[in-house]
């Protein structure tokens, strides 16, 4: 009877309740074109103004290590559509209109993301950029989208005289590019509308704020930040178009919104080209600047907001983490590089696996394990690293916990690191080699004895390795010592910071490494860092659960969805904060619904 009055009550104050209680999550998808790290306000942009993404940070998750999974689009888009390294896919470069690239495209053997939720009953939608192969056979349209409205390469092909899509057909041979950002975002709000009733994953991939810039007349000359901030700007307003109309339909409470860039910005370009903020170079290089970029996730009720986490992740870890939120399978005979980061957004645990590697042309160029970042041995060949002075270079090393910035090369400073994260650069390449099979996955802990602290067990993760048990496990404890085994005994001789890395290998020879510096005391042993997610902050409006300052339906959604629970927080529903969502925190959101 309780449950039937609150159905009642909720259908007559909020007729968009029964459309918002989808069974299965809907997902939309937000990519930006050569968006830097520093073109948002919420990454310490002061010029260009984004109230709309700033928001998404504030009602949800901002990664402060999130990375595409290329310093350029088509391989990091490969990966994000198959939730697999670009090298394995086939498009590990630019696809251009000529030239041998120009006949790449996604293979019709890959499993893309739209059609793996397809099962599921989600209609599937891409605004905007494609560029996964501009020939017939790689219409977006047949390779998972019920329908397309966009381009198939990028805004500068062919001096920028672009044609325009709608599913096969081209609707204008040439494309008045200064109205792209406006008519994506309206066929991206008008899509949400038409599909309300049913589960939809939409990827409304812009073009902006790629180079050649267009801006609408309308926003011409209204950003501080140029052209360049003109353009941002109005993608951040569209964006928040996208968002309201969420709201608007009641479906925030059932949908993650998540919002990325492809690479990093294009700082040749100069004023043109965004900026990769506190990073090093932009595009096209493996530096930070070419490869970390802005990711936010929100989805209120679910995701805490004004949440941030420092755990790497990496786009194509959207894959496998969308398809288990909408209750589906992977597919089989295809190697998942991706993780499942569900557990990441929520808050309540980190990413399976804490290292992957970025490949170019098929070669490695860089891994990041945990804190640290080595880049491969590079003799040049790019123009656009020349920005960067850096044409060609050694190995180096990183530790990007205390320099982000990549300003200090610690190679020869800490040669066991950099010989370590070389060798995972080398397993790395191989394991692409693989088609059936990825590398196991080395994580462990560590547990000081109670009658001597200095004696540790060492304890390595059970692994999600397909070919079934680890073959091997390498030990190095950091002091000159190593060991064997899957629960290794090691007595330190003295207190102090030890850098201890594990090796597993399977039976197959993949193998895959971890380090980690720990510090042993008279009495404890701890990581140096940890990545976790601060603090939620609470909220400050009554009644207000998502944090967007405001007090309406979707509070009342996530009120009810834990209604009758031992939870804790406005941000379950629970207003009062003593622990329980009842009647009394339904009274004090209806005392401040509207405010």
């Amino acid at each position: 009877m309780r449950k039937l009055f609150l159905g009642i009550f909720l259908l007559l104050i909020f007729p968009g309740f029964a459309r918002a209680q989808s069974t299965k999550p809907n997902f939309v998808i937000i990519i930006a074109d050569d968006l830097g790290y520093g073109d948002v306000g919420v990454y310490g942009q002061t010029k260009i103004k984004t109230p709309n993404i700033d928001k998404l940070a504030a009602q949800g998750l901002k990664f402060t290590d999130f990375y595409a999974n290329s310093s350029v689009c088509c391989p990091t888009r490969a990966s994000f559509f198959t939730g697999r390294y670009s090298k394995r896919v086939g498009i590990d470069e630019i696809i251009q209109l000529t030239g041998a690239s120009s006949t790449l495209g996604i293979a019709s053997s890959e499993v893309t993301l739209p059609e793996a939720v397809k099962p599921g009953g989600y209609s599937t939608k891409l605004v905007g950029k494609w560029h996964l192969g501009h020939q017939s056979q790689f219409n977006p349209t047949l390779h998972g989208f019920d329908s397309f409205y966009g381009v198939l390469y990028s805004n500068n092909y062919s001096d920028g005289l672009i044609p325009l899509y709608r599913d096969t057909s081209v609707i204008e041979s040439q494309t008045d590019q200064r109205y792209l950002t406006s008519n994506f975002t309206q066929e991206a709000v008008g899509f949400i509308d038409t599909h309300k009733t049913q589960p939809f994953f939409l990827v409304l991939s812009y073009t902006a704020p790629h180079v050649p810039l267009f801006a609408n007349p309308g926003w011409v000359g209204k950003s501080a930040g140029g052209l360049y901030g003109d353009v941002v700007e109005e993608m951040d307003w569209g964006i928040g178009q996208v968002v309201a109309k969420l709201d608007q339909l009641s479906l925030s409470g059932n949908t993650l919104v998540f919002f990325v860039s492809d690479n990093g910005p294009s700082i040749y370009n100069d004023a043109d080209g965004g900026s990769p903020g506190p990073l090093y170079c932009g595009k096209g290089s493996y530096f930070e600047g070419g490869i970390r970029v802005p990711a936010i996730a929100r989805w209120p009720g679910k995701i805490s907001p004004g949440s941030s986490t420092i755990t790497p992740a990496v786009l194509f870890d959207l894959y496998p983490t969308l398809i288990k939120l909408a209750g589906l399978s992977l597919p089989t005979g295809k190697v998942m590089d991706g993780h499942d980061i569900g557990s990441l957004l929520f808050g309540t645990g980190v990413r399976p696996d804490d290292d992957f590697g970025f490949t170019w042309l098929g070669q490695t160029r860089a891994v990041r394990m945990g804190k640290w970042k080595l880049l491969t041995q590079y003799s040049g060949g790019q123009a656009w690293m020349d920005e960067c002075g850096a044409a060609a270079h050694p190995v180096l090393l990183y530790n990007l916990d205390i320099d982000p910035g990549e300003k200090t090369n610690l190679a020869s400073q800490f040669p066991k690191v950099a010989s370590f994260l070389n060798t995972e650069a080398i397993t790395f390449q191989s394991s692409l080699a693989s088609s059936s099979n990825h590398p196991p996955i080395a994580r462990f802990t560590a547990v000081p004895s109670a009658s001597n602290p200095r004696t540790i067990t060492f304890n390595a993760s059970p692994s999600t390795d397909k070919e079934g048990s680890v073959s091997s496990y390498n030990w190095d404890f950091g002091d000159n010592s190593t060991g064997t085994g899957s629960q290794p005994l090691h007595t330190y001789a003295a207190n102090g910071t030890y850098t201890v890395t594990l090796r597993v290998t399977d039976g197959g020879s993949l193998s895959d490494g971890t380090i980690q510096d720990m510090v042993v005391s008279g009495n404890s042993i701890t990581p140096t860092k940890t990545p976790t997610k601060t603090p939620t902050p609470s909220t400050s409006k009554p009644g207000d659960a998502n944090g967007d300052n405001l007090v309406n339906g979707l509070d009342y959604l996530i009120w009810l969805s834990h209604f009758g629970q031992n939870v804790s927080g406005p941000v379950n529903g629970d207003f009062n904060n003593n622990g329980v969502v009842n009647g009394a925190d339904y009274l004090i959101w209806l005392s401040n619904y509207g405010l």
